[in-house]
């Protein structure tokens, strides 16, 4: 029988940082990142309300620097090539990650509203995000100029999930039940599939081939656009998604038993530690679990 290991938090704190005004500190994520991200000396910490981002000092907690946002807070933020992102629901912002220094905004209406609910993704010098009148927009990751944007659909507009980079292409999926590719510099249209309901994300890259959630969980073929597999039962609707090793773990809205009823909330997340291991969490009742990815047993418990 497995043994589980139960934990309170202050037996394995190393420091507690009290981040400054705060009133919600953490928006639930939809793309499977981390909030916050770590880079070889800091901690960045994206702040629901009011909104903000932070750096820490990844040994001691220390807030190094603090910077507002005009709105409320994306759900991560986002490094890659040495780059700093993070956004509200209406503009992406390039951050110099020592000083917090914003380098560029870039905001895809004048008009008030919520327009960015995907997050940005960096290849090549380039960033990429949806927004949701469909416009699936390419920026350069160093001015924030726009390059070229794309209409991916026109029948419900929002393109929501986080694109990835796939086989060399860009993919990302909307709400009118699509998921598409398209060449990096140009923006053209290399394949589109129709799914079997919106997809607002996560997509990942599993091994070779993307994995989509709707009702169902597809998996694609990036070069061909074609589907290669898919997984589904009645009733049940996937809610979290990750992937360790050639597994994929999908949380649905019919594992109560495991997540409390977070789940079927919505609000449970899962991700991937080194070593395999899967780690589950609540952001309502405050706990966290680490599970064995091969058999989905506990194997560590602790809460508040």
């Amino acid at each position: 029988m497995n043994q589980v290991l139960e934990l309170n938090l202050d037996e394995i704190t190393l420091w507690k940082t009290l981040l400054p005004e705060v009133n919600s500190a953490a928006l639930p994520g939809r793309d499977c990142r981390n909030n916050p991200v770590s880079s070889p000396s800091r901690l960045f910490f994206s702040v629901f309300s009011p909104g903000a981002v932070c750096a820490l000092d990844i040994e001691t907690g220390r807030l190094v620097w603090r910077r507002p946002l005009s709105g409320l807070g994306g759900s991560s933020p986002y490094m890659a090539g040495g780059y700093l992102f993070a956004k509200t629901a209406r503009e992406i912002l390039s951050m110099d990650p020592d000083t917090g220094e914003v380098r560029w905004s870039f905001q895809p209406y004048s008009e008030s509203g919520e327009w960015l609910y995907a997050s940005p993704t960096f290849h090549e010098g380039l960033v990429y995000f949806g927004d949701r009148n469909g416009f699936l927009h390419c920026l350069e990751a160093d001015s924030g100029k726009q390059i070229w944007c794309a209409l991916t659909n026109e029948e419900n507009h929002d393109c929501n999930a986080t694109p990835i980079v796939a086989s060399g292409i860009i993919v990302t999926a909307t709400n009118a039940s699509s998921v598409l590719a398209y060449e990096p510099l140009s923006g053209k249209e290399v394949w589109r599939l129709k799914l079997d309901g919106p997809c607002g994300g996560p997509l990942l890259l599993i091994g070779d081939h993307i994995a989509a959630t709707t009702h169902t969980l597809s998996f694609i073929d990036p070069l061909s656009g074609r589907l290669s597999a898919q997984y589904s039962k009645r009733g049940h609707t996937v809610r979290a998604l990750a992937s360790s090793g050639a597994r994929v773990i999908s949380c649905s809205s019919d594992v109560d038993a495991l997540f409390k009823n977070a789940a079927s909330a919505g609000v449970a997340e899962i991700a991937v530690l080194e070593n395999g291991q899967l780690v589950a969490s609540d952001q309502i009742e405050g706990w966290v679990i680490t599970l064995n990815s091969s058999r989905g047993s506990t194997l560590v418990s602790f809460a508040d």
